[in-house]
């Protein structure tokens, strides 16, 4: 009973910020060492990563194939410390741990529910 609730106490967070994953992005994955982002063209953004966290904002000038990072750029990919403005992002993820492209949306939050400590 113990271990359960172990288990349960270090899950919870995990699911804390499943609102901000639209479509299909796979909840309990939570980070990845090897990663390729692909940003796919719905506005105007930029991106940039760091050891943990990716920001995504707003910008001019930004094309379909301006956006591909990868690990080697930002260290890992956290899905949970994401800091992003007003804009819907498509972004693709091909991990070399896994053969498979994980695309999803990334929505902003409330204002008031937003993590700036990135």
């Amino acid at each position: 009973m113990r271990n359960l609730l172990l288990i349960i106490v270090l899950f919870i967070p995990c699911w804390s910020y499943a609102g901000d994953f639209i479509a299909d992005a796979p909840k309990t994955v939570r980070e990845y060492e090897n990663f390729y982002i692909k940003l796919h063209k719905t506005k105007d953004f930029s991106v940039s990563v760091n050891k943990s966290c990716m920001t995504i904002s707003n910008t001019e000038g930004i094309t379909e194939t301006d956006g591909l990072y990868s690990s080697e750029e930002g260290g890992k990919l956290y899905f949970d410390n994401f800091c992003f403005e007003k804009e819907r992002i498509k972004i693709e993820i091909t991990t070399e741990r896994a053969s498979e492209i994980i695309r999803f949306l990334i929505a902003p939050r409330k204002a008031e529910e937003r993590d700036y400590s990135c």
